[in-house]
């Protein structure tokens, strides 16, 4: 009867185990992993609270000549919107220059 107890317990440990690390894909948090957010179109001061909200830091920054954007908005992440990245890790972003 012990074994059959502890088979299931540690049955029930992997499955939620497994559970708690999977990536989710679908804007969740499984703790080590997030969604990163989208920033493109954000002022660069909002693009970067809104990283660091998410658990991201903002790593280099580039200005680029973009006449159809406005000055200091980003127009370019990595990594992209919408994937799940390791929580801490850098986004890079690209602003618009005059």
């Amino acid at each position: 009867m012990k074994r059959l107890a502890l088979t299931c317990s540690l049955a029930m440990i992997l499955l939620l185990g497994g559970a708690c690390t999977a990536p989710t894909g679908s804007g969740e948090s499984d703790g080590l992993h997030v969604t990163v957010p989208g920033v493109v179109g954000l002022e660069e001061t909002d693009a970067r609270s809104v990283l660091e909200e998410a658990g991201y830091v903002v790593g280099e920054v580039a200005v680029e000549s973009a006449p159809d954007a406005e000055p200091g908005t980003v127009i370019e992440q990595s990594p992209i919107a919408a994937v799940s990245a390791p929580r801490g890790s850098s986004v890079d972003l690209v602003i618009a220059g005059p």
